[in-house]
């Protein structure tokens, strides 16, 4: 894969309690220019989203202690980060997900 000529101003923030799945994401978008920011502690998403203002956030939905949707609803409740574009997902496959 060949290094863009054109590289992206953007900053990610990465939500998901898995780490592996943060270190591939880090590594992968890097390589494109993207700054992205990793955390596995869903508790800080808000704080996290102050400090760094990011372009967009990644949030796992099924995590353990606090759920992607009462993170979302903690972005949804701050007026500063209300309007950050969120793209939720989860790894669950299962037919309850």
């Amino acid at each position: 894969m060949s290094e863009p000529t054109n590289t992206p101003n953007l900053t990610i923030l990465y939500i998901d309690d898995n780490q592996d799945n943060g270190y591939m994401l880090t590594h992968r978008l890097s390589r494109l220019g993207v700054k992205c920011i990793v955390s596995s502690k869903p508790r800080q998403t808000v704080s996290l989203m102050l400090e760094h203002q990011p372009d967009m956030v990644l949030l796992d939905i099924n995590m353990p202690y606090v759920s992607g949707f009462g993170v979302l609803n903690k972005i949804s409740a701050t007026e500063l980060i209300a309007s950050t574009p969120v793209w939720a997902f989860t790894a669950n496959s299962g037919s309850d997900a």
